[in-house]
């Protein structure tokens, strides 16, 4: 079982400073080019939004990532109705959030995924993904700035290079870790963070 204090924030420091509204969306940018390659067709139907948005529960500036998708809108003359589950969409994402959330400095707390066609939401730390789908360092860059677009494109390449199957295995780990919960709901459940009141003499 994995220790609460893991989850909380990613490999870089537990504390970070806010990120300006324009480095928000440049690793926004990046974020969708890890869900969604150029040449992934169906991905890129079926990716309705992908944000990077402050934990609402914490105070130590770390942040959610929140992916929402449709498979409806998939379309192929080969195939009829989006081949994967839910479980495999968060799995098979999952493992592309555990190499994002590396490859960047900032702190993540949680990976969000929403199913807008079917109402279907569910949750996993971000550390619990990276424990899940673990590369061994001598395999992956270095850590890439907001603005490093080449370190970014190396991880890229490698974060497409995920595996689409699942170890038997594995699949019980993620499968153990999926919690089905909203965003809205944890908040509701762990309360917004209050600042203390400052008190002046």
């Amino acid at each position: 079982m994995l220790l609460a204090a893991l989850c909380s924030a990613s490999p870089a420091a537990a504390q970070a400073d806010a990120l300006t509204p324009e480095e928000v969306d440049s690793l926004e940018v990046y974020l969708v080019a890890a869900l969604a390659a150029p040449d992934e067709t169906a991905y890129l139907q079926i990716l309705a939004g992908a944000l990077i948005l402050p934990d609402r529960t914490d105070s130590n500036s770390a942040y959610d990532i929140v992916v929402r998708y449709d498979p409806e809108r998939f379309h192929s003359p080969y195939a009829g109705l989006y081949p994967l589950t839910f479980e495999d969409q968060f799995i098979q994402w999952g493992k592309r959030i555990a190499l994002f959330s590396r490859s960047i400095s900032l702190p993540t707390k949680r990976f969000f995924l929403h199913d807008i066609s079917t109402g279907d939401q569910a949750w996993i730390f971000t550390a619990e993904a990276r424990h899940l789908y673990a590369l061994p360092a001598d395999k992956v860059p270095g850590m890439a700035d907001v603005s490093d677009r080449a370190t970014q494109a190396r991880w890229l390449r490698l974060i497409k290079q995920s595996p689409a199957s699942t170890e038997l295995l594995t699949m019980g780990g993620w499968l153990r870790q999926i919690r089905r919960e909203s965003r809205e709901s944890v908040v509701a459940r762990l309360g917004a963070y209050q600042p203390p009141s400052v008190t002046t003499p």
